[in-house]
């Protein structure tokens, strides 16, 4: 019996390159080639083909069995090699995978309890989605069964959860990272007519490049077109999702720049993240409402041991960022130039210092109190038209 597994597929010998390239060749409609006896080869790793969006060319990724991520409906795998046919004998080239060039196979399981057709469509979305930006090389949907495959390129960096929770940054570089996450939010989502719908601190991996940052936005479960009626949606990550998210109006992208503001907060010294997620119900939508309608900007800063000069400035940036009504949060290339102008505003102010107190903060964090909202005289208040709808 021929093996193939993580030990063997770079040292095959010729019969077994032969005798896998004609399962290859003769699987024409077959996609997945499962763990198990395929005639004389005894497969140990899962094989699955994927065209080239770009080249059409024919490839195969032979699967890691240990899982890299888990997800409610997907797994995550290594490539162990890339497989290729040929005109030469023995008919097989076997690529391994270069550090900085590893591939990833997303593996989703179109939920039953669900309808298929609709599962199966919030997927295609998040292939194409994927397909536009040209950082994850990523290719076309692979759909066998009642499972659908995503080849694509292993990002680098950290999540930026775990970034912001070690509590290292400098003023400059929390700066520098506001600056870096809406410009990507701007171009690698929205510039190309996208919604994300689950902009959060673990959907954001941060590569350093010497003092700068590069950023991926990653995650594409819920990304949806501009232009799709979403108004019977609901999707997001309740600790960062804009009150719309709840209710039954239309969405639009400004869903996301909420949620952006909500990562600034934290970014620049909210409360630890974690206390505000014990504190959500996770069977009660009105809790996660009012979370959306509260998010508590007096513990901004409240982590850094200084403050940057332009503290009320920033704070004025994610509190609009944050307004209940999505029309009056501001547009990203206003945001971007706004923080961009804060370069020379960062200096550290040591005579104030983080220290809450039990209204807005440390004496001298804010010029005056957080703007509260009121209702027009004539028009409901959107707490209480979105609270309506899911009490």
């Amino acid at each position: 019996m021929l093996v193939i597994n993580k030990d063997t597929i770079h040292n095959l010998d010729e019969p077994t390159k032969v005798a896998l390239a004609k399962l290859l060749n003769s699987g024409t409609r077959s996609s997945v080639w499962d763990i198990g006896f395929h005639g004389e080869l005894s497969l140990e790793c899962k094989i699955i083909k994927h065209i080239d969006a770009d080249t059409k060319k024919v490839r195969y990724e032979l699967l890691s069995n240990e899982s890299f991520r888990v997800q409610k409906f997907s797994t995550y795998y290594k490539s162990l090699a890339t497989l290729s046919l040929t005109d030469f004998h023995p008919h097989l080239a076997v690529k391994q995978r270069k550090q900085g060039k590893m591939r990833l196979i997303k593996e989703q399981l179109v939920d039953a309890h669900l309808e298929s057709e609709e599962h199966l469509g919030v997927i295609q979305q998040e292939a194409e989605g994927m397909l536009r930006n040209s950082f994850f090389h990523s290719k076309p949907l692979i759909h066998s069964g009642n499972r659908t495959y995503i080849v694509m390129r292993e990002l680098p960096g950290e999540e930026l959860f775990d970034i912001i929770s070690q509590n290292k940054l400098t003023i400059q570089e929390r700066w520098k990272l506001s600056v870096a996450l809406l410009r990507a939010l701007k171009t690698q989502i929205h510039d190309l007519d996208l919604i994300h719908r689950d902009i959060k601190p673990e959907n954001i991996l941060v590569e350093r490049n010497g003092v700068d940052f590069i950023i991926y936005i990653i995650d594409f479960g819920y990304i949806t077109p501009k232009d799709k009626d979403i108004r019977f949606e609901h999707r997001g990550s309740p600790a960062y999702a804009a009150p719309e998210v709840f209710g039954f109006t239309n969405k639009t992208e400004k869903v996301d720049i909420y949620s952006m503001g909500r990562v600034l907060m934290y970014l620049w010294g909210d409360e630890d993240d974690s206390q505000r997620r014990y504190l959500l119900d996770q069977n009660n939508p009105k809790t996660w409402l009012k979370l959306a309608l509260n998010p508590g900007f007096e513990h901004i800063f409240s982590r850094m041991t200084y403050v940057p000069k332009c503290h009320d400035q920033i704070r004025n940036l994610i509190i609009s960022m944050c307004r209940v009504r999505p029309e009056e949060r501001p547009e990203l290339p206003s945001l971007i130039q706004s923080f961009e102008q804060l370069c020379d505003e960062l200096q550290e102010v040591e005579d104030v210092k983080p220290g809450l107190s039990s209204t807005y903060g440390a004496p001298g964090y804010f010029s005056q109190p957080p703007t509260q909202q009121t209702d027009d005289e004539n028009q409901e208040s959107p707490e209480k038209s979105i609270f309506c709808l899911i009490s």
